[in-house]
């Protein structure tokens, strides 16, 4: 009996499903139109080597832009999700910013640009979203009449840009979240400068009153030369 050779066609194996590319669009509740594209939506991932990316963009009124990109990648031992967005061109108009009186409360004018950073890698988390206005003026109908509150009222008037920085590190169950603002710096300063006032104040008056005493007895010295 002679013996025979079989060949078989090697096996590539397919995913299941595989969308290469996809068009998408949408309205946000402000009215911006966003269109753009997600590539690679597969079964599994491994299978073509390539994660799955999506970027968007698109524009509203007064010069409002917005643009949405990522990825999800699982071809790694450790799932990771990263997701960026910048929205600019924010009206800030009539904004309230807080309830407290130590401030101004409400902005009259400005315009607004907010950035936004997220990865999550396993079960960690990096988040970094950053805020920026610009061209800021404030409604400033209640300034306060105590001389302290008055100061710190005085001094964010004085900035016609705010910004603010937070950042949080960590896992869902335990984080660390930091805070960064130039508000924080103005008010600072603002301390700093009025004690330093107070304290240059209260050198004076002191010394004024040791000359005057020693002014005192000196007229008396030069009484008996």
């Amino acid at each position: 009996m002679m013996a025979r050779t079989f060949r078989f066609p090697l096996y590539t194996p397919q995913p299941d499903y595989w969308v290469k590319n996809a068009k998408i669009s949408g309205t946000t509740p402000d009215s911006i139109y966003l269109s753009g594209n997600i590539r690679h939506i597969v079964s599994d991932q491994r299978i073509i080597g390539q994660p799955t990316t999506f970027d968007m963009q698109g524009q509203g009124k007064n010069n409002a832009a917005l643009t949405i990109n990522g990825e999800f990648n699982y071809l790694g031992e450790l799932p990771t999700e990263v997701v960026n967005a910048t929205y600019r061109g924010i009206s800030l108009r009539n904004t309230k910013i807080t309830d407290s009186d130590l401030i101004p409360n409400k902005l009259a004018n400005g315009t607004g640009a907010i950035r936004a950073a997220l990865t999550m890698k396993g079960d960690q988390i990096l988040s970094d979203i950053g805020f920026i206005g610009s061209d800021i003026t404030y409604v400033t109908d209640k300034v306060p009449t105590n001389r302290w509150k008055k100061l710190l009222y005085e001094a964010v008037t004085d900035l016609n840009t705010l910004t603010v920085d937070v950042q949080l590190k960590g896992t869902a169950a335990n984080y660390a979240m930091s805070l960064n603002s130039n508000l924080d710096q103005a008010l600072a300063a603002a301390l700093k400068k009025s004690v330093n006032k107070e304290i240059e104040k209260a050198k004076k008056k002191l010394t004024d009153r040791v000359d005057k005493e020693v002014a005192k007895y000196r007229s008396k010295l030069d009484g008996f030369v």
